[in-house]
């Protein structure tokens, strides 16, 4: 699974890159990215990028814009969408019981009101 986004190919436009593992012996096990119809000399896009090292892949997407997560681990960046997740559903709790005491309270005011009604009307027929 590919930790960095796959963008569309800047020379043929129309395919998005393909993270692969290279196998040969000169690079084994070194991540790329490259166009699906990347091809060596005529007749293909000249799009590669080696994950790491000199004009990377990173360095690529720095130079077109596009914003490149903090990655530290592989685990780490779905650890901080659960916690962001988390601080998220902390606040629509907090504002539910914001709603619900608002909601308690009016009803208190309607219960004071209806009280103050009732008091009105026991001191006109006391003194009446």
């Amino acid at each position: 699974i590919p930790l960095l986004p796959l963008v569309r190919c800047p020379c043929c436009r129309v395919r998005s890159a393909v993270c692969l593992v290279s196998k040969p012996e000169q690079n084994p096990d070194r991540v790329f990215y490259k166009c699906p119809n990347h091809r060596n000399g005529k007749g293909g896009c000249n799009f590669f990028h080696w994950e790491d090292g000199e004009d990377s892949y990173v360095d690529y997407l720095s130079s077109i814009g596009v914003v490149i997560p903090c990655i530290d681990s592989a685990g780490e960046i779905e650890e901080q969408e659960h916690k962001v997740e988390q601080k998220a559903m902390k606040n629509v709790e907090k504002k539910v019981e914001k709603v619900e005491k608002k909601d308690e309270m009016q009803q208190i005011l309607e219960k004071i009101e209806d009280l103050i009604g009732l008091c009105k009307m026991t001191l006109c027929v006391l003194w009446c």
